[in-house]
């Protein structure tokens, strides 16, 4: 890319068309670039992108860890009961079958759930399969993406990380985008592409154009009722002062903290779920073994 970006550069073009006729380039950054060649600023454009694209990888790999944890979780859980399910328990059963005795009602359904998962569990997992290849497809629809993203935002805990999210990203690529001299609505139509989420992305559009009706920001964005009264009031202050790109930054850096705190919050939380749940997991299996045990050892006495 930077070697036809050379090309581009010696036959006449300035930087910014260059790098709009390049796909490695995302367009927030080309038109920052482009922002920076015209006010005669292009250095610091430079540096601008430079600590707005670090951040948002920092940001997005801290956000895409605290959720990527509870699924691997969650698989491991699964994956230790089906171990013990269908292979540790199932090895017990000819001897508990060898002495004429009524078993525990635990082991019978320990038992009963192991013979289900031995016979029908491979049902099991290609429904699985076929349910996570039909969810993954529904997600590329409009509307599918539409409906999950909503569902997403309203999830206990999750949601509030997801929206946080949001809001800084927005926040961050909105002000680095004033900062450099890009006008309001092309900077919200930007912002679109940091924002991962389609009910951000409708709200971004909808006060895009509420502000070309002749709306002020603040207000444009209070209408879409998804942003905090922190963010409205101080990109209220921003606007009156003049100073939106560095109120805007105020607030992505304190959403950015607030996140990370989330995340480690929610860190130290599952850590001690897992262990709990995995511990009743393989405890309830090793009684429904010892019970029938120690049956079995008082009838060898008697």
């Amino acid at each position: 890319a930077i070697r036809r970006l050379e090309e581009r550069l010696a036959s006449g073009a300035s930087l910014a068309i260059a790098m709009r006729a390049d796909p490695a380039f995302p367009a927030i950054f080309t038109n920052l670039v482009s922002a920076g060649e015209a006010g005669g600023h292009l250095d610091d454009a430079l540096s601008q992108a430079a600590a707005y694209f670090q951040r948002e990888y920092q940001l997005g790999r801290k956000v895409r860890s605290a959720l990527t944890y509870p699924k691997f979780v969650a698989i491991i859980a699964l994956g230790i009961t089906w171990f013990l399910l269908a292979t540790v328990l199932p090895s017990f059963a000819s001897i508990f079958a060898s002495f004429d005795m009524e078993l525990p009602a635990i082991t019978r359904f320990m038992l009963a759930g192991s013979d289900w998962l031995v016979d029908w569990g491979w049902i099991v997992f290609t429904a699985i399969a076929i349910f996570l290849l039909a969810w993954r497809y529904w997600r590329t629809t409009p509307r599918g993406r539409a409906t999950l993203d909503r569902l997403a935002l309203r999830l206990p805990f999750f949601g509030q990380m997801l929206s946080l999210n949001a809001i800084a990203r927005f926040c961050r690529t909105l002000g680095a985008l004033t900062h450099s001299g890009v006008n309001v609505v092309t900077s919200l139509q930007l912002a679109e592409q940091a924002v991962d989420n389609s009910v951000f992305t409708q709200a971004m559009r909808q006060a895009a154009a509420a502000i070309g009706q002749g709306s002020r920001l603040a207000s444009a964005l209070e209408q879409t009722g998804l942003f905090p009264p922190l963010v409205t009031h101080m990109v209220r202050v921003g606007e009156s002062s003049g100073s939106l790109d560095i109120m805007l930054r105020q607030v992505a850096d304190f959403y950015d903290a607030d996140l990370n705190s989330m995340a480690e919050q929610l860190t130290r939380l599952i850590e001690p779920i897992v262990i709990l749940v995995v511990a009743l997991i393989a405890g309830l299996i090793a009684l429904a073994i010892a019970l029938p045990m120690m049956q079995m050892v008082n009838i060898v006495q008697f």
